[in-house]
C-alpha cells in the first residue's frame, strides 16, 4: 500500500470497530470513476473499521487516519481478492486502485455499550439524512432552472414531464409493465440503464447485463417509491 496524507488533523487513529462517514473516491490506474460518493447527492460513505483482510488493504489505509484527515491511498488489487483466478478474471485494468478518502466523521466504539454506540451512528444518520433532504429541493430546483424544465408537481413532490402521451390505459397497483429506462444523477451521469446502446454511450456497458424491455410489477409503496408513482401517471403505446 502507498499512500499520501494531503491533510492531517492530529487526532486519534481510527481503530477497529470505528463508525467513519467519509468522502470517497475510488478510480482506477487510467482514472476510470470506479466509485465516487459525491455521485449520491453528495451523501457521505458510512464504513465500519474492519480488522484488515490483507496486507495493505483498504481496511488497513483506515487505520492510518482520524477524524478530518484526508489522503490519496494506492491500494494492490490482489490484496482484495480470495483466489488468483478471481484476479484474472477482473475487469479493473492494471495493479492498483487508487482511493482519495476524505475522513468526515468518526464515532469512535471504545468501551461505549452497545445501544450506546449504536444510539450514537443512528443521530448521526438522522442528522445526515435531514440535511440531505433540505438541500435536494435546492438541487432540483436549480437543475429544472438550469435545464429549462417545466414540470408537473405532484403532491408527494415528484417532478414529471410527460415527453409523449400514450394512448393506451394507465396501470395500476397490480398491473405489470414492459418498459426501457434510463436513471441518470442530476450531473446527467448514466448509473443505470435499460438499453445497451445508452450504456455503451455512458461507459458503463456490462456484457453479462441483460437488456432490453424491462417487466415490472406496479406497487403502492416499494423501495423506489417516485419510479411507482411516476408509472401510475403514464398511459401505455
Amino acid at each position: 500500500m502507498l499512500y499520501s496524507i494531503i491533510e492531517d488533523k492530529n487526532g486519534p487513529a481510527i481503530r477497529e470497530g470505528d463508525f467513519t462517514a467519509l468522502t470517497l473516491v475510488i478510480k482506477t490506474e487510467t482514472g476510470t470513476v470506479l466509485y465516487n460518493s459525491r455521485d449520491n447527492d453528495e451523501r457521505l460513505s458510512f464504513q465500519f473499521r474492519e480488522k484488515p483482510h490483507s496486507k495493505g488493504d483498504f481496511f488497513a489505509a483506515l487505520g492510518l487516519l482520524s477524524e478530518g484527515d484526508s489522503a490519496t491511498v494506492k491500494i494492490a488489487i490482489d490484496s482484495m481478492v480470495v483466489k488468483p483466478e478471481e484476479l484474472k478474471n477482473s475487469a479493473v485494468p492494471g495493479k492498483y486502485l487508487i482511493y482519495t478518502i476524505k475522513v468526515n466523521k468518526v464515532i469512535a466504539r471504545g468501551k461505549l455499550s452497545d445501544s450506546l454506540y449504536n444510539s450514537k451512528i443512528e443521530l448521526f444518520k438522522t442528522g445526515e439524512m435531514e440535511r440531505a433532504k433540505r438541500e435536494e429541493a435546492l438541487k432540483i430546483s436549480s437543475y429544472l432552472t438550469s435545464q429549462g424544465i417545466k414540470p408537473v408537481v405532484t403532491a408527494s413532490g415528484l417532478n414529471y414531464v410527460i415527453t409523449k402521451v400514450g394512448r393506451g390505459t394507465r396501470p395500476v397497483p397490480g398491473d405489470t409493465v414492459t418498459l426501457q429506462y434510463t436513471a441518470m444523477l442530476l450531473s446527467g451521469k448514466v448509473f443505470e440503464t435499460s438499453s445497451a446502446e445508452v450504456a455503451r454511450k455512458a461507459g458503463i456497458y456490462n456484457k453479462l447485463q441483460p437488456y432490453g424491455p424491462r417487466n415490472r410489477p406496479v406497487i403502492t409503496r416499494g423501495v423506489l417509491s417516485g419510479f411507482d408513482e411516476a408509472l401510475k401517471l403514464f398511459h401505455s403505446f
